[in-house]
């Protein structure tokens, strides 16, 4: 059951109503950043759920489904676009919660007291982590979300599903790390701290124990890495990497939802899927906490570190980890694009 099944399974399948059809903010921010009313309408939605997260009610709410507190910072929170983006849920999968326990699902409003409550949480998100799109009409965005009642806001609270990483020995050679484990290079870089100093990302868990390292048979240097996105600078002769042309890395805008995207791993080639959402940090995650972009569970082992590029060619993320088989919801993780090219200080060649 993937990511959108799952939401509908718990969350209900009644539709809703475009965002931006009954936000005064919305239509300003669709006309003020150009974007399509699908685009501004997943800002909307994220403001939404960063507010409430952000806010007091969140923890009051999750506090009787999790048998610890601080369900909100240790969780995956995961925002799950409808068809025809009319309906955002909030799928939080809680480590704490033991396997096996069936989801629970209700609803994130009180009826009649919202207003203040995201007022505040509006505010501390955007003081934590502002979205420049987005800017002063943060807590409007917010309010609007709801002041329209035939718009369903829904969260669903179960357990992690088991994760596997997704490098694993393999015959496809892209990234080795000399040491059996193999994994996908991402995109070509340029150290933005050493200009002229060329090389490639990659998947810190595929590299992280690397002997004699090299990518596509030729010897690579681990420049930089970084923990929290799981990635690593690689140092290498571009001349001997194949590139494509990318409008660059997804900035200050969450996917569309439901937005088709490809990759090419090492082990699965040139392959589609289907964006099924994203974590409430995108698109500007804080420097202390990993944010994921999530498709279908299409990435196999070996595709680790490979990048994740939207119909419009944007790249969203780079390939993390995938549920184990038979868990559920199944999903691939990508790391946000932006903040590993941030952490690592490259930006793309």
């Amino acid at each position: 059951m993937e990511l959108a099944e799952f939401a509908a399974e718990y969350a209900g399948s009644e539709p809703g109503i475009i965002l931006t059809e009954f936000s005064g903010a919305g239509r300003r921010l669709a006309a003020g950043i150009g974007a399509s009313p699908e685009s501004a309408s997943a800002l909307i939605a994220t403001m939404f759920w960063r507010a409430w997260l952000a806010s007091d009610i969140a923890p009051a709410f999750l506090g009787p489904h999790s048998p610890q507190p601080g369900a909100v910072a240790r969780s995956r929170t995961i925002i799950v676009p409808r068809p025809r983006l009319s309906r955002f849920d909030l799928v939080i999968l809680d480590p704490a919660i033991a396997p096996g326990r069936s989801p629970q699902s209700m609803s994130a409003v009180l009826p009649g007291e919202m207003r203040d409550i995201l007022m505040s949480g509006a505010a501390r998100a955007t003081v934590e982590t502002p979205i420049a799109a987005i800017g002063s009409d943060a807590v409007a965005l917010a309010i609007d979300a709801v002041a329209n009642p035939q718009q369903p806001w829904r969260f669903v609270i179960a357990p992690e599903p088991q994760q596997e990483r997704l490098s694993v020995p393999s015959v496809a050679r892209s990234v080795d790390d000399g040491a059996g484990q193999v994994s996908t290079a991402g995109v070509c870089v340029e150290d933005a701290t050493k200009p002229g100093r060329l090389g490639v990302t990659a998947a810190l868990h595929g590299v992280d124990n690397a002997t004699a390292l090299t990518v596509d048979g030729q010897p690579g240097t681990i420049i930089r890495t970084d923990s929290i996105t799981d990635s690593a600078f690689i140092e290498v002769a571009l001349g001997h990497v194949p590139t494509m042309t990318v409008n660059g890395a997804l900035s200050g805008m969450a996917p569309r939802g439901n937005q088709n995207a490809d990759f090419r791993g090492s082990t699965s080639g040139h392959t589609s899927t289907v964006i099924s959402g994203w974590d409430a940090q995108v698109p500007n995650p804080s420097a202390r906490r990993q944010a994921c972009v999530y498709t279908r569970r299409d990435a196999q082992g070996g595709d680790s570190g490979s990048a994740l590029v939207t119909d419009d060619n944007w790249i969203a993320g780079f390939a993390f980890e995938r549920s184990k088989i038979g868990e559920v919801p199944a999903q691939c993780a990508w790391i946000w694009a932006e903040s590993v090219l941030n952490r690592l200080q490259v930006k793309l060649a």
